[in-house]
């Protein structure tokens, strides 16, 4: 089995956009699963895809130590306590399809890594890096109050090298995260994963905009109605087919010029509830 991107994601080399949040793993599972050379784009594609690599596993003999944990059986009785885990979590009404990508990703998780082929390195053009945030030792672990800053790009990469030393670069396109974020199929927009920095001020202008004009993508700027690209937000059903559309937001719009069209063009980059 390769050691690729989505076991990456599974042993939380690259970050999730919610840990709290069950229903919202499939969308990174996809990207992952992207880079590896399969395309999923709804929750049911990531499903499917776990059922069938988890019963190539049941075939692999170098997994023969944990085939306890491929049989039918096991599988679904963990799918049985997942959906009641979920329930610690306020989430009343787990999907079973995402009970079982988090069975899947369990398992995948607690594998050795003995169990595993080619090794890739992982790139912030799949996902973004799992970094260690900032925290405060208030006397719990030491006796003095000590302040543990955020882990740096640069100390998180040099850790995966000393990690996996014979691991494989990737050649993944910058532009391919928000290729695929649009390509999902999502509930809402506060699913959507915005990469860091995408929507500053520097770049993007801010503006109010009612649900009629996310759906129609038009805005009014500068007395003048303009059209604009939906971007990450594409496939969002609650802006899709708004059940208010009067309802206001906050939004960001990048301001780019096109050179071929001679003309500035737009892209929506944020969305935030008023």
């Amino acid at each position: 089995m390769k050691f690729g991107n989505v076991v990456l994601l599974c042993k939380n080399w690259y970050q999730t956009r919610d840990h709290n949040n069950f229903d919202t793993f499939w969308m990174d599972m996809a990207h992952a699963i992207d880079a590896d050379g399969w395309s999923c784009i709804s929750k049911n594609d990531v499903y499917l895809w776990c059922l069938h690599r988890l019963d190539e596993m049941k075939n692999d003999e170098k997994l023969y130590n944990i085939s306890n944990q491929l049989t039918l059986s096991y599988i679904f009785n963990e799918v049985e306590n997942m959906i009641r885990r979920a329930l610690w979590y306020d989430k009343k009404d787990l999907d079973y399809r995402d009970a079982l990508i988090w069975v899947y990703r369990s398992i995948i998780s607690n594998m050795e890594k003995s169990y595993f082929d080619e090794e890739l390195l992982p790139n912030s053009n799949v996902l973004p890096f799992s970094l260690h945030e900032a925290w405060v030792d208030n006397e719990k672990y030491s006796k003095n109050p000590q302040w543990h800053p955020a882990q740096m790009t640069c100390d998180y990469l040099e850790h995966v090298n000393n990690i996996m030393a014979n691991g494989k670069a990737q050649d993944i396109d910058e532009n391919r995260f928000n290729q695929i974020e649009a390509s999902l199929y999502k509930n809402s927009y506060k699913d959507v994963r915005i990469p860091i920095g995408e929507d500053n001020l520097n770049d993007c202008i801010e503006l109010e905009l009612s649900a009629s004009n996310l759906q129609k993508h038009n805005a009014k700027i500068d007395g003048e109605d303009v059209w604009f690209e939906i971007g990450v937000f594409d496939h969002c059903n609650d802006l899709q087919y708004p059940k208010n559309l009067n309802k206001s937001y906050k939004c960001r719009l990048k301001k780019t010029y096109d050179d071929f069209f001679d003309e500035y063009k737009y892209e929506l980059k944020s969305v935030q509830e008023i």
